[in-house]
């Protein structure tokens, strides 16, 4: 990285799959390459079977999706949804796919990637799918369906955290016109898109990654007493 000077005693956050995530000062990567230490992941053990089971876990309506996730450019941030594991899920212990709602004002091409989170003492925790997911999202989409069957991903008896992942690129930028509640002066700003759909839930805030830092939206909550939740279901398979 080439920076100015005025930034060479700030913090860096630097976060890639399979490399464990790490903070320097700026300072030390000024014209300076820096090498990232790998994560080592087990592989569980892999079982085939015939009959095919399957449980849909949270199945959402599109009416019920009434609000919305959204994001600027100033950094990028992952939001998630936790699904704990129940006896029910006992015979369908697979994630076979995903289904991620929109907002309702979300029109544009976007892509972002999907996380799935240990749970960790109650909160997201090292990622459980080596693999890098991109979604793409076309204009004309509501929500999406992701078929996960082939990552082998066992619900853990913890439950996990699913992730949604904006992604700070220009394919993602969108310009918009913003007016200043108090001197009403107009501005372009920019947005970066998808917008995520949620809905609101009583038991379940959702933990939004920001500035290197995890935050429980529980705190954010509704006049009713809800919180905002990521618009997502899972169908789990044997």
């Amino acid at each position: 990285m080439n920076l100015s000077k005025k930034y060479l005693e700030y913090q860096v956050h630097i976060s890639c799959l399979n490399y464990k995530d790490t903070i320097v000062l700026a300072s030390t990567i000024q014209n300076n390459r820096l090498h990232l230490s790998p994560n080592v992941f087990k592989l569980d053990e892999v079982f085939l079977k015939k009959d095919t089971k399957q449980v849909i876990v949270d199945n959402i309506k599109r009416k019920n999706v009434k609000d919305g996730f959204y994001g600027s450019r100033k950094f990028p941030w992952v939001v998630t949804k936790f699904f704990s594991n129940t006896k029910e899920y006992t015979i369908t212990p697979f994630v076979k796919s995903v289904e991620i709602h929109y907002a309702k004002m979300s029109s544009h091409k976007a892509k972002y990637r999907l996380r799935f989170y240990k749970n960790e003492k109650g909160k997201p925790g090292s990622d459980l799918v080596i693999e890098s997911i991109i979604v793409l999202k076309e204009k004309k989409d509501k929500s999406n369906t992701v078929d996960l069957y082939k990552y082998n991903i066992q619900m853990p008896k913890e439950g996990f955290y699913m992730g949604l992942e904006r992604l700070n690129i220009p394919y993602n930028f969108q310009e918009f016109e913003a007016v200043d509640h108090i001197t009403k002066e107009k501005s372009t700003k920019t947005s970066v898109l998808p917008m995520f759909g949620g809905t609101r839930t009583i038991n379940n805030g959702a933990w939004f990654f920001q500035n290197g830092t995890w935050r429980n939206l529980k705190l954010a909550k509704h006049k009713d007493n809800s919180s905002l939740v990521p618009a997502i279901s899972l169908t789990l398979s044997n």
